[in-house]
Parts: structure tokens; sequence; C-alpha cells
């Protein structure tokens, strides 16, 4: 989903700056990503952009249920599918980054699955979330109750 608003600048020469929000079902898989780079690259020819992605869909929840099962001294393989996920996704991805970036993709998701394990194991031995986790988990859980103005345009409070 494509959330944008412009703001002005404090200065009459600054062109306005349009923010670009972007998640879950939006940022689901190779094609997806292809049609927001598409967008973000369309916006950017006009003017300035900044762009926001958030989670693909059902990573959150996944996370979730891998912070649950950690407390409860188990393990749901979270961090497993959270690796496997965003490896097929980069594979995929691969011949559009060229060589060199998908080959430093692929080294960021596997340090960042190798850190999520970590944390969730460390979770599972304490059989307790770490209090700035269980405030992530709390936000990542909540639902702002917000809705889109139009199609892809979300308010800016």
């Amino acid at each position: 989903m494509d959330a944008s608003r412009h703001f002005s600048g404090a200065s009459s020469h600054q062109r306005a700056l349009r923010v670009m929000k972007f998640g879950g079902t939006s940022v689901s898989g190779a094609e997806r990503l292809r049609a927001v780079a598409g967008q973000v690259r369309a916006a950017v020819a006009e003017e300035r952009v900044l762009v926001v992605v958030s989670a693909m869909a059902g990573v959150t929840d996944l996370l979730i249920a891998g912070i649950g099962a950690a407390e409860g001294g188990g393990n749901a393989g979270a961090a497993e599918r959270f690796a496997a996920l965003h490896h097929e996704v980069c594979q995929e991805l691969g011949p559009d980054l060229g060589p060199g970036l998908a080959a430093a993709a692929a080294r960021r998701l596997a340090d960042l699955g190798a850190e999520l394990a970590r944390l969730l194991a460390a979770a599972a031995i304490l059989r307790s979330c770490p209090a700035a986790g269980r405030a992530r988990r709390s936000c990542a859980s909540r639902r702002s109750g917000r809705r889109p103005t139009r199609r892809g345009s979300w308010p800016i409070s």
C-alpha cells in the first residue's frame, strides 16, 4: 500500500516531500516488491520521496508467535520461517539486484535471521521477553483503527 502525503518545506525553494509507506501484502513477494519499486521510481522522478517499508504480510504475527513460544520455553520455528521467507524473496530478486547487491542482501538477511534465533533462544531460556521486546510486541499487535481517506492515502497527524 502506498501511503503518501505532501509536506511543504520551510523554504519555498524546496520541493514537497512525499512519504510513501508500504507493508503487508504490498511487499509480500518479489513481484509485489518490483511493483513498489516502480511506484517509487515514478515518484522520485517528480518529487522528493521518503519511503517507509514495514513487514511483509504474516511476518509480524510470525514474530509474535515466536516470542510467545519462547516465553513458554519452546521454539515455534519462527526464526527458521523468517529466514526461509526472506531468503526466497531475496533469491527471486537476485537478477534485479545484480550479484553484488544480491549477495550483500543475502548476508544481511542471514545475519538478521541468526540474531532472531539467538534472541528467541535467550527468551526461551529466560522464559521471558525483555521489556523492550515486550513493548515492541505490544505495539506491533495493536490495531490503530485508522483507515485510508482514499485508496492508498493515509492521514498523517
